[in-house]
């Protein structure tokens, strides 16, 4: 075989292994980019279910205590009057705010 041509395919099976080891560490940082990227998807939508599921019956109840507060029935009007009235009997200044 004449010597350049072995040289040659050498220096093409260098390259090739590099090429090789290359293409692996692509792949592999793909899938772990891929797998990264759930993980980041499951941390932020996993919390903002769960804390909806919890949250909303205490939401339910704040609210109907402060609907309670007011005197008020679901689907009624605020009666303004009413509540300043109220906020004046308890020395509460409705102009501070």
């Amino acid at each position: 075989m004449d010597p350049e041509i072995k040289e040659l395919l050498e220096k093409n099976l260098a390259v090739s292994n590099e090429i090789l080891s290359t293409s692996k560490y692509i792949k592999n940082y793909v899938i772990w980019s891929q797998v990264m990227g759930v993980i980041k998807i499951i941390l932020i939508v996993v919390p903002l279910v769960l804390g909806g599921l919890y949250l909303a019956p205490i939401l339910k109840n704040a609210l109907e205590q402060y609907q309670n507060l007011l005197n008020l029935t679901p689907g009624s009007q605020v009666d303004t009057d009413n509540l300043q009235e109220m906020l004046k009997n308890k020395n509460i200044d409705i102009d501070s705010f």
